[in-house]
């Protein structure tokens, strides 16, 4: 999932000035067979290493949703 954000003149906001709280529902379907929900988190692609560097995630089993605070905008 990538999650941007443009100013007033349509350029691109790449950092932001504080940290906000992204939620990222999913389904049930999208949990692969013998993957524990709790244990599903979000990551960051980094392009450096080509890889996800894993965030603080809170997993709401209930209402199916992800939820981390980050300070800027990415591939999620």
């Amino acid at each position: 999932m990538s999650i941007s954000a443009v100013d007033a003149s349509g350029q691109p906001v790449k950092n932001l000035s504080d940290s906000v709280t992204i939620v990222i529902p999913y389904t049930e379907a999208d949990i692969p067979a013998g993957v524990a929900e709790t244990s599903l988190v979000i990551g960051v692609w980094n392009d450096a290493t080509s890889n996800y560097d894993t965030l603080s995630t809170t997993v709401d089993a209930s209402a199916n949703t992800l939820t981390a605070t980050v300070s800027h905008f990415s591939d999620f």
